[in-house]
């Protein structure tokens, strides 16, 4: 994927949003590179589109569902992530992991996304 606007953010964060709710009910993880990949993407480029799963779940009062993907050196997300220490990393992974996000659905196409990523 070589575009980087508004619709491509708003479609991998679709996915990556959907992926990562099986992470959660399965209680596992996943490194930026698997998540990348999925996509074809490079894994440093995923960023915003986390960001949007981010912005998304605290405009509703949802567990931070994009905590559950972290660095695979660090084991625990980057700094664009508000968890991004280890302890509070795992601290919100065990919320989101309790969180029955089954009926949860996202519509990223309503956010607004920043003009750099994080």
């Amino acid at each position: 994927m070589t575009k980087n606007n508004r619709t491509d953010h708003a479609r991998n964060a679709q996915i990556f949003s959907d992926v990562l709710k099986g992470r959660a009910k399965l209680r596992r993880t996943v490194f930026y590179g698997e998540l990348a990949d999925i996509l074809d993407l490079n894994p440093r480029n995923v960023g915003l589109d986390l960001h949007l799963i981010q912005e998304n779940c605290m405009e509703r009062g949802l567990p931070p569902l994009q905590v559950l993907c972290i660095s695979r050196g660090q084991k625990c997300p980057g700094s664009g992530c508000y968890y991004s220490d280890p302890e509070s990393a795992n601290a919100m992974q065990q919320e989101v992991y309790d969180f029955d996000w089954s009926n949860i659905e996202f519509d990223f196409e309503k956010l607004t996304i920043p003009t750099t990523t994080v």
